[in-house]
């Protein structure tokens, strides 16, 4: 099984090492340290498969060297604590041959050169224990493992550039990166070694994850076991770190078979608590199933007394086997209802059994006793016989019962106020438009028939006067049709809410300007500002937010969204119960394969099994309920658009309308603007021209050209003008706009006589 493994450690000089000693080392070759004279020599070293120097594309030639390099690296470092090296140290999968873990190791080393712009030197390691290794035979190279390949990553701890060793790779020396940095090479790492695994064909796969992260529980995690402990293994014995790891995991087993046994002793409990559950449920279930053959049988001997009663025609034995009948309902209902809270079941058939059955006896009770007091026996006899008809059909209808015996009984008394009604009118017929609350009719009467007498000291010319008062009622307007509409709609109408606003909707719309006929010239009246006010208030919501207000919508929406949540819930809870049974699976494959075998079952796949299947089943039920609520909620919506649009369309049709009249008004009152400002552009080139007259200005004398350019009766008009005194100038100034005004061909012919004097200016005048 293909193994994760990456480190990454720190050369230091506190610690006294150098990066030429390393290198020298971990790739076999030999180097002298040039700062200290020191010669590091590990030719003889055995176990170095390869060894390669990896640099960026603008290094310097030297880099090639591995002498040259490391000796570089470290005279870049001046201090005496100085880190001056940092290596990655990874496994390489066993399952790969010999050149697909070179080109593994070598990837990954180019990919690191790229990301942090150092150099790196990859040394890949033979396994301690190598079958054609045949230059050591101690005990300690037998014991070790064929399997550990692995590569050891010498990086530098600055940049290579062209100039050489430049700045630190401060992202991976960094407290607060550094950690992020390597867990990004731990993933790249892992992401390349599974590629070249799916590459060779291998179904081996490694994650760089910890245990607790991926989720898995069942084994624990490795010991790194040291140099020392791993010496000591290699020579057979076991060491410290290895016997308190065994005794770790004995403890641990104990404690899960422990937990297993509480957990089989619960799950018998249950089983046991659930078999008693049942068989009390079945017990209550027969109890509750003879009391209601019991009522049942109650109800038909209700319903043959009845049918018998049908059948009476003496009223005293009526009234008798009525009042038997009403004894038989209520002590029905109190059983039922005892038998319902004996058995525990407040909302149970026997519980609703009772209570609808005394609420039948009460109505019926009290319609007896009516129609004793009226001596209506053949009233009561109806009452009875329509009782007998819903009992007949007690069992299925009998949520229904009191509210259907009420409405009976309410109908039974508006029929007999309304023929009371009419034979009181009938004995008054001559009378009928009379109010009479004291009893004396014939005073009410000759009340009605005198003549209206004035309250006398009212001044005539008040507003209260009863002369003034009737002649106002009389000149007051017909109403209009929409206020004759609103007086016909109080009579009952007998179409549905829907019919009625659409078939009212329908005339708005056929009859769109039917408020413009009633008051003609109102909108014409207003200005561009009043029209704008009036468009926004009768402007009507926006169609989508009405529609989505509406609370037939509302209901749909919301019952669709419910089971619609509904679904999702029991869809997610099996597919929860799925994983947890593939990860359980997973987890115990042992155990699951004896439960598959029959050998010996586990509780908790069988209840998590359970669990599925009844989220399962909960999710087939609902989905047809899903889908017709879904289609429910797509036809209420088009119903409810339909109806607000026919009811938007007077509305719309009027703001529309007003849209049109005030886009005409803009432009009318954009002309009247254009309009002023020319006669005020005139007036004040008349005036102009007035006061330069008056001040004999250059050009302006008796022979001056501009003032001769001007036609004569226009100069004839500026004399008039001069001569007037200043406070008579504005008035006639504004009698002339006016004019101008209803004459727009004098304001045209006016300006170009000004502009004849503008003419033969020549530059004088500015």
């Amino acid at each position: 099984m293909a193994i994760f493994h990456l480190s990454v450690k720190t050369v230091s000089r506190s610690a006294g090492r150098s990066a030429t000693a390393a290198a020298a080392y971990r790739a076999g070759v030999e180097i002298t340290d040039e700062r200290t004279g020191e010669v590091h020599d590990y030719r003889r070293r055995g176990g170095v498969d390869s060894a390669q120097l990896f640099f960026p594309a603008n290094a310097p030639e030297w880099a090639s060297d591995r002498n040259e390099l490391w000796n570089a690296a470290e005279k870049s470092e001046t201090r005496k604590n100085s880190t001056v090296a940092r290596e990655f140290e990874v496994a390489l999968p066993a399952e790969l041959t010999t050149s697909e873990r070179q080109e593994l190791a070598h990837e990954f080393t180019k990919a690191l050169v790229r990301k942090y712009g150092f150099a790196a030197d990859c040394a890949i390691h033979f396994p301690h224990k190598k079958e054609n290794q045949s230059k050591r035979k101690d005990a300690a190279v037998e014991n070790g493992d064929s399997r550990n390949h692995h590569a050891h990553i010498l990086c530098s701890t600055r940049k290579l550039t062209a100039e050489g060793f430049t700045v630190k790779t401060r992202e991976l020396d960094d407290r607060k990166t550094g950690a992020d940095q390597v867990v990004e090479c731990r993933a790249l790492f892992a992401e390349m070694t599974n590629a070249a695994l799916a590459k060779a064909g291998h179904s081996a796969r490694v994650d760089h994850r910890s245990l607790v992260a991926q989720g898995i529980d069942d084994r624990d995690a490795g010991i790194h076991l040291g140099p020392i402990a791993t010496a000591i293994e290699r020579r057979g014995e076991a060491s410290e770190k290895t016997r308190n790891h065994q005794e770790r995991q004995a403890e641990a087993a104990g404690k899960v078979a422990a937990l297993v046994a509480i957990a089989q002793a619960q799950v018998k409990a249950a089983e046991q608590a659930v078999a008693a559950a049942k068989a009390q449920a079945q017990a209550q279930a027969e109890q509750q199933a003879a009391a209601l053959a019991a009522a049942q049988a109650r109800e038909l001997a209700i319903s043959a007394q009845l049918t018998a009663f049908r059948e009476i025609e003496n009223d005293r034995v009526r009234d008798e086997a009525l009042a038997s009948i009403h004894r038989h309902v209520a002590a029905a209902g109190r059983s039922s209802a005892a038998t319902g809270r004996a058995l525990g079941f407040a909302q149970s058939d026997h519980a609703i059994i009772g209570k609808n059955l005394a609420a039948a006896g009460g109505h019926l009770g009290r319609a007896i006793e009516s129609a004793r007091g009226r001596q209506h026996h053949r009233n009561a006899g109806a009452i009875a016989q329509a009782l007998g008809r819903r009992l007949e059909r007690f069992i299925p209808a009998l949520a229904a019962l009191p509210r259907q015996l009420e409405h009976h009984l309410v109908e039974l008394v508006a029929k007999a106020r309304r023929a009371q009604a009419r034979r009181r009118l009938d004995e008054n017929k001559e009378d009928k438009a009379v109010l009479d609350l004291s009893g004396d009719l014939a005073a009410a009467k000759a009340e009605r028939d005198r003549p209206p007498v004035w309250a006398a000291g009212i001044d005539p010319r008040s507003y209260y006067h009863p002369g003034k008062v009737a002649a106002r009622q009389a000149a007051q307007p017909t109403p209009a049709p929409q206020v004759k509409r609103a007086a016909a709609a109080g009579v009952a109408d007998l179409r549905t809410p829907f019919q009625r606003s659409r078939q009212e909707a329908a005339q708005q719309a056929a009859h769109p300007h039917q408020e413009d006929q009633d008051n003609p010239g109102q909108a014409e009246r207003m200005s561009a500002a009043e029209l704008r006010a009036e468009i926004a208030r009768l402007r009507p919501p926006p169609l989508r937010e009405v529609v989505e207000r509406q609370p037939e919508l509302v209901t749909a929406r919301q019952s669709s969204d419910t089971l619609a949540e509904q679904w999702r819930q029991a869809q997610a809870m099996a597919a929860e119960a799925g994983r947890e049974l593939e990860n359980w699976r997973s987890a115990h494959p042992v155990r699951a394969k004896a439960h598959d075998s029959g050998l010996m079952r586990a509780a908790v796949l069988v209840e998590t099994e359970q669990r599925r299947q009844e989220a399962e089943a909960q999710r087939q039920r609902l989905a047809p309920r899903v889908e017709a609520a879904t289609e429910h909620l797509k036809r209420t919506r088009s119903s409810v658009e339909e109806r607000v649009k026919l009811e938007q369309a007077q509305a719309l049709a009027k703001v529309a309308e007003l849209e049109r009249i005030e886009r005409q008004r803009q432009d009318q009152e954009q002309a009247d603007r254009a309009k002023a400002q020319e006669l005020d552009e005139v007036l004040s080139a008349f005036k102009g021209h007035a006061l330069k007259r008056e001040t004999k200005s250059l050009g302006y004398g008796d022979t001056g050209q501009q003032w001769n350019a001007i036609p004569e009766p226009l100069r004839k008009v500026i004399e008039d003008f001069n001569r007037l005194p200043q406070e008579a100038r504005p008035v006639v100034l504004e009698r002339m706009r006016e004019n101008m005004q209803r004459d727009p061909q004098g304001v045209e012919t006016f300006r170009q006589g000004l502009q004849s004097a503008r003419g033969n200016d020549r530059g004088m005048s500015r």
